[in-house]
C-alpha cells in the first residue's frame, strides 16, 4: 500500500490539475463569448450612427439618387471622419443630456409652430433648460464645426455627380430660393421644411447597414 501511495497522489495532482485547466479553459471560454457580443453590439451602433450621419451629411439632397460608386464613396467619408463627429457630438451632450434636449425639441417645435425664427427659437429652448451663455456658445460652436464638416463632406460627394445629377441639384436650389418669397400662407414655409428630420429617408450604404 505505502508502495502505492506516491502514484496515487500523483493521480490525484494530474486529476486536480486536469480539472483546473478544464474550469480555466471554460472561464476563458465565457469571457471571449462575452467580448465577441459585446465587440457585435458595438459594430452594430456604429453602423446606425454612421447611416444617420450620412443621412444628414445628404440633407437637402437626399431625392438625388447616388450611384453605388457615390455611396461608397459617402461611406468611406463618414468612416473617416466618424471619431471626430463621435467626439463632438459627445461634448454636446455632455452640456445637454438626454430629457434636457427632448424640453428644447418640444420648446423649439413650440416656437417655431408660433412663426418664430430659427435663431431666436433656438435661445427660447436654452432659456427653458436653464443652459448657461457660456455652454450655449460652446454648443453653438461645436455645431458650426460639425455643419462644416457636413458640408465638407456633402461637396466632396456632390463634385462627383453626373451632368444630370447636376440639373437635378440646380433645381432643388432653385425650388429653395422660389419658396418662402410669396405673402399670407406661403410665407415661411421654407424654414419650416429646412428643419425637417430626414431621419426617415432610406439610404443603403456600404458596410452601415
Amino acid at each position: 500500500m505505502q508502495k502505492k501511495l506516491p502514484v496515487i497522489l500523483a493521480l490525484i495532482c494530474t486529476l486536480c490539475f486536469t480539472t483546473g485547466l478544464s474550469a480555466q479553459d471554460a472561464t476563458q471560454e465565457t469571457t471571449d463569448k462575452t467580448v465577441q457580443k459585446q465587440n457585435r453590439k458595438q459594430k452594430k451602433g456604429d453602423a446606425k450612427k454612421k447611416t444617420r450621419l450620412a443621412k444628414r451629411a445628404i440633407k437637402g439632397i437626399e431625392s438625388i439618387e447616388l450611384t453605388e460608386d457615390q455611396q461608397k464613396q459617402l461611406a468611406g467619408l463618414i468612416d473617416e471622419n466618424f471619431e471626430t463627429l463621435l467626439s463632438m457630438q459627445s461634448k454636446i451632450d455632455g452640456l445637454i443630456g438626454k430629457d434636457e434636449r427632448k424640453t428644447m425639441n418640444a420648446a423649439v417645435k413650440k416656437a417655431r409652430g408660433e412663426g418664430v425664427k430659427w435663431p431666436e427659437a433656438m435661445n427660447i429652448a436654452y432659456e427653458e433648460i436653464g443652459l448657461s451663455d457660456e455652454d450655449q456658445k460652446s454648443v453653438t460652436a461645436l455645431n458650426t464645426e460639425r455643419n462644416k464638416l457636413m458640408d465638407k463632406i456633402k461637396k466632396a460627394v456632390t463634385d462627383t455627380f453626373s451632368d444630370d445629377q447636376k440639373k437635378a441639384l440646380a433645381a432643388l436650389k432653385g425650388k429653395g430660393k422660389g419658396k418662402g418669397k410669396g405673402k399670407g400662407k406661403g410665407k415661411g414655409k421654407k424654414d419650416k421644411k429646412a428643419d425637417a428630420d430626414t431621419t426617415s429617408v432610406s439610404v443603403s450604404l456600404p458596410g452601415m447597414t
